[in-house]
């Protein structure tokens, strides 16, 4: 076995063990809380070690900025295959795209769970995980909407050219009531294809007739 390939072998190990860090840190906050996690069992279960998670992450709070990181990434690679946002000049196609894959992961299990995690710990002042919450997380999805609405052949048929406050009204929009009677009522969301569409149709509808002129 040459150099190069014990080097390539052992990035490739590396990187595995990275994303097995994540991974079980992602599964013990959600279900055993932040504060309740220790850095000591995510070590325990994914057969890391203190110098790995202090190496790449720096704390806990930098482990749990890498699992919102890791799944903002995952949802701007998905967007992007759907459609080329740098081509793109149709508003309304766009939306339905953005749409179907901001709701293929906010209503998921495990997004709820998170939103749960995030609001539990919204009333720890101490804690910094809603914050990271939103500034990795919730502003860079929204950035997305951003950028879109603010292409020189979109931004003129905005009524508001506040586009961080339309791209928050859109995402609501798509998001509630669900999150609210999952996360704070305990409701099973029973949603199917056919209703996701329409439910999309109708957000979008919604949204353009009250944002543009």
């Amino acid at each position: 076995m040459n150099q190069n390939t014990l080097c390539e072998l052992k990035s490739q190990k590396a990187k595995n063990r990275y994303e097995q860090i994540i991974s079980v840190a992602l599964e013990l906050f959600l279900s055993n809380g932040f504060e309740n996690t220790s850095l000591n069992e995510i070590i325990s279960k994914s057969g890391g070690s203190l110098s790995t998670i202090y190496k790449h992450f720096g704390n806990k709070e930098g482990l749990f900025k890498a699992i919102i990181d890791r799944g903002v990434s995952k949802f701007s690679q998905d967007i992007n295959k759907k459609i080329c946002l740098d081509s793109s000049e149709d508003l309304e196609y766009f939306l339905h795209k953005f749409s179907e894959e901001y709701l293929a992961v906010v209503l998921t299990k495990e997004s709820f769970l998170l939103k749960r995690l995030i609001f539990s710990e919204s009333f720890n002042k101490k804690s910094q995980i809603s914050k990271i919450f939103y500034e990795s997380g919730v502003k860079i999805v929204n950035k997305i909407l951003v950028d879109f609405f603010s292409k020189p052949t979109i931004k003129t048929k905005f009524k508001s050219q506040d586009f961080e406050l339309l791209a928050f009204r859109f995402c609501y929009l798509l998001e509630e009531p669900y999150s609210m009677q999952k996360i704070v009522f305990g409701h099973d969301i029973d949603i199917d294809e056919i209703d996701k569409k329409q439910w999309i149709d109708e957000c979008v509808d919604c949204f353009l007739r009250g944002a543009l002129k």
